[in-house]
């Protein structure tokens, strides 16, 4: 009788799972970004601009800078873009020639978390 439970039980769980809404069970993910990644720039940008696949919670989304030194460069708060809950974007200072990388932490409208980073250089 508990076995036949059991499996009952499984059951269930499993067409639950199949059932769910994929869009649920989504991870933002970056698609593009403004510079992109390992561009080679003449200027400093005005704007870093990260696009994701999914809408943001911006409470638990961030983006940071550093120099080839690895010291924490200081951008505008970032903030998402009013057109596009997708979008995340910082103003930038002026930047030195060299490289620099950008790490990133997005926050998905279902609480999961994805980080990652992308270099770029002004020449």
């Amino acid at each position: 009788m508990a076995k036949l439970q059991l499996m009952r039980a499984q059951f269930w769980v499993g067409a639950a799972m199949l059932l769910a809404d994929p869009f649920a069970m989504a991870h933002a993910s970056l698609a593009a970004s403004e510079p992109a990644a390992n561009a080679v720039l003449v200027r400093t940008p005005p704007v870093l601009r990260l696009r994701f696949s999914e809408v943001l919670e911006p409470a638990f989304s961030t983006v940071s800078l550093r120099n080839a030194q690895g010291v924490l460069l200081e951008l505008g708060k970032p903030a998402l873009d009013a057109a596009d809950a997708h979008v995340l974007s910082a103003t930038l200072p002026k930047l030195d020639k060299g490289s620099y990388q950008v790490r990133w932490s997005a926050a998905s409208h279902d609480g999961h978390r994805t980080r990652g980073m992308f270099s770029f250089e002004i020449k």
